[in-house]
């Protein structure tokens, strides 16, 4: 049977309201989504319009991890004051902890460094306790002030695809390199954190999909 007509008003409603399911819980983690844009062609429907609100929610779930889904987590800044002789196990601590500095000047007058560093929120738990132990109270214990979000650039669902991947990498399972994955680290925290089903019986459909997706852009 041909599409019946559909009063677009509804329509519009049932696009929206799953539009909006979508981005109050993505596919990774049911975390909402940031920084998405969907185009929807509309080309009729015999649907009502709670069907139409899951098929679009449905859709942008998908379309997420086919364009390939990245995890943005908080981060959070500080201010570190330093001796100098010190300042290379800070750069350690920060590396360990998945941060980065974002400026490092000394102090005039002194023999400190005020480093300027950014950290994912993941990565603070305990961070100025480690602090003082990696610096043998060398370094302040910071002051950890919230400073936007970050991408994760890292593929949660990566694993060598390629001969020359494999070559590089090695063969092993797809588990292994899961362990090692930050992003999907995160994920899987936030999963088990809200009782949802880890990636053996869930990630791992997704996975297929973003991998199946890079496969065709290459």
């Amino acid at each position: 049977d041909a599409p019946r007509p559909y009063d677009d008003a509804a329509a519009r409603a049932a696009l929206i309201a799953g539009f909006e399911r979508a981005c109050a819980a993505g596919p990774l983690a049911e975390e909402p989504l940031y920084g998405c844009r969907f185009d929807v062609k509309w080309t009729g429907t015999s649907d009502d319009g709670e069907a139409l609100a899951a098929k679009c929610r449905r859709g942008c779930r998908a379309a997420v991890l086919t364009g390939g889904a990245r995890v943005v987590e908080e981060a959070l800044e500080s201010e570190i004051h330093c001796g100098l002789a010190h300042v290379g196990k800070l750069h350690g601590l920060l590396a360990k902890r998945r941060g980065r500095v974002v400026d490092e000047e000394p102090l005039e007058g002194t023999e400190l460094f005020c480093v300027r560093a950014r950290l994912p929120a993941s990565g603070c738990a305990g961070f100025g306790a480690a602090l003082l132990e990696w610096t043998q109270g060398a370094a302040t214990a910071p002051l950890l002030a919230p400073a936007g979000f970050d991408v994760l650039e890292v593929d949660p669902f990566w694993s060598p695809s390629t001969e020359d991947e494999r070559e590089e990498h090695g063969d092993l399972a797809v588990s292994v390199f899961a362990a090692s994955n930050p992003a999907r680290a995160l994920v899987n925290a936030v999963r088990r954190r809200k009782g949802l089903a880890l990636d053996e019986r869930v990630l791992a459909k997704n996975a297929e999909a973003q991998k199946g997706n890079a496969r065709i852009k290459a």
